[in-house]
């Protein structure tokens, strides 16, 4: 029997390969799914899309138009913080205790004690916060009385410390988000007025966006902060409202806040 060369045999099992690869593949892509196109840092990798949802949580976000470069708006934040690096006013939210213009929020699936002292930054205490539920939140919002207006184009972002407890966080068993209101300084339940065609879709940014990228041991103090220019989804609102911390599913361990405060433009 005649023998076939070596380069030939390859010739024909690249040959085969390649028939094999590509010619039982659909002739068209399929449909992308409705979460494609969701940002990393959106709710809806955080909340199950059917699960119900305080109004102030997001849904799902418009698909950014091709042409909008997702890195524009963390060059322009990282640009503002260069320019204002030494005008950049903290407007105190905790500090051993809360501020006058805020407090939290009951009943959101977390037991929240505001005078923790186990585990403190700085000062006399700090906040423990243990999650009872999947997805619950420890909501820091602007009282009705607050005798102080945050505007949006006032406020660059959110800092504040975190204590991981006894034992470890991983940079995905938590997030942060900033949210607001077009119609009220202050938060307001059942606020609708950001709403665009019936979403609200402030983005929940998870601790790996927040330049956690490891593992953080029992009993470490980090810092996080949430720059508002950062967050490509966010839609345009004239009042800072609120913000919260949020566990993941499954992550009911106690962790402490403490030195929270808005980062704000000077007057």
């Amino acid at each position: 029997m005649m023998s076939i060369p070596r380069f030939c045999q390859l010739f024909v099992l690249v040959t085969i390969s390649t028939v094999f690869l590509y010619g039982c593949q659909p002739l068209t892509p399929p449909a992308s799914s409705s979460q494609d196109a969701v940002a990393p840092t959106v709710a809806s990798f955080f909340v199950p899309i059917d699960t119900p949802t305080p109004h102030f949580v997001p849904t799902l976000p418009p698909a950014l138009p091709q042409s909008a470069p997702e890195l524009a708006p963390t060059l322009i934040a990282a640009a503002t913080r260069i320019t204002l690096s030494g005008q950049i006013v903290t407007k105190p939210v905790y500090a051993d205790s809360f501020d006058a213009n805020w407090t939290w929020q009951e009943g959101t699936d977390m037991e929240v004690d505001p005078a923790s002292t186990k585990y403190v930054h700085s000062g006399q205490s700090a906040i423990a916060m243990t999650p009872t539920k999947d997805f619950g939140q420890l909501f820091f919002s602007v009282r009705a009385d607050s005798k102080a207006v945050y505007l949006r184009e006032k406020v660059l972002g959110v800092t504040l410390w975190l204590n991981t407890g006894d034992g470890a966080v991983q940079p995905d068993d938590l997030a942060i988000a900033v949210v607001g209101s077009n119609a009220f300084p202050f938060w307001v339940a059942g606020d609708d007025s950001v709403a665009v065609n019936d979403l609200m879709f402030f983005s929940e940014t998870r601790l790996y966006y927040l330049d956690v990228d490891r593992t953080l041991p029992p009993q470490a103090w980090v810092k996080l902060e949430v720059w508002l220019d950062e967050l490509p989804y966010d839609p345009d609102y004239k009042y800072v409202t609120g913000f919260y911390v949020k566990n993941d599913q499954g992550f009911f361990q106690t962790v402490y806040i403490d030195d929270v405060a808005l980062l704000m433009l000077p007057e």
